[in-house]
C-alpha cells in the first residue's frame, strides 16, 4: 500500500468518527479525535497529556471550533467572501497549542491544523510544510523542520487555494 493511500485511510477514519457525532456534540473535541489526528499525522509524536488536564484544555479548542462553524456556516471555500477574516479566525485554533492554558502535550499546531481540516474539509486545508511547499508559499521552519507559526499562514494559503479554485472551478468537487 502506498504512503498516500495510508494517509487517505487515516484521514477517512478521522472524518468518519467526526461524522458519527451527534449534532449537540458535533464540535466538542475529545481524546479519540486527538489519537486519530496523531495516527494521520504519523511521525514520532504522540498525544501524552494527562487526562485530568486534557479535560480542562479541550473545551478551549471546542469553543474555537464552534466559532469557526458559525463563521463558515456550512459553506465551502468558493462561497466564502471574507477570506482574510476566516484565515485569522482559523489561525486561532492551532495557536491554542502555544498557550500555556491550552497547550496539549504531543498535539502541536500541525496536528491542530489537521483536525481543523477534518472538521471543515471543503473550506480549510491542512497547513504544514508539505502543503505550504506545494502552494509555493515561503515559510520558516525550526531546527526539526516544523513550520514556525503555522497560524500565520492561513490567510495566505486560503487566498492561494481560493485563487486556484477560481482558475479551476471544478477542482475539489
Amino acid at each position: 500500500m502506498e504512503r498516500w493511500d495510508k494517509l487517505n485511510f487515516a484521514f477517512e477514519y478521522l472524518l468518519h468518527f467526526i461524522g458519527l457525532k451527534s449534532a449537540e456534540e458535533r464540535y466538542e473535541i475529545n481524546s479519540v479525535e486527538l489519537a486519530l489526528v496523531s495516527n494521520f499525522k504519523g511521525g514520532n509524536n504522540s498525544v501524552v497529556e494527562p487526562l485530568q488536564s486534557l479535560g480542562d484544555k479541550l473545551p478551549r479548542y471546542s469553543r474555537q471550533l464552534s466559532r469557526l462553524a458559525k463563521l463558515i456556516a456550512g459553506r465551502d471555500l468558493r462561497q466564502i467572501q471574507t477570506i482574510d477574516s476566516l484565515g485569522a479566525e482559523a489561525g486561532e485554533f492551532p495557536a491554542l497549542s502555544g498557550h500555556t492554558n491550552s497547550k496539549i502535550a504531543g498535539f502541536g499546531p500541525s496536528y491542530a491544523s489537521a483536525l481543523l481540516a477534518a472538521y471543515f474539509p471543503q473550506t480549510l486545508p491542512i497547513v504544514d510544510r508539505q502543503v505550504l511547499r506545494g502552494a509555493d508559499i515561503d515559510h520558516d521552519v525550526d531546527e526539526n523542520g516544523q513550520v514556525v507559526s503555522i497560524a500565520n499562514y492561513y490567510p495566505m494559503l486560503l487566498r492561494r487555494f481560493r485563487d486556484e479554485l477560481e482558475v479551476r472551478p471544478h477542482a475539489g468537487r
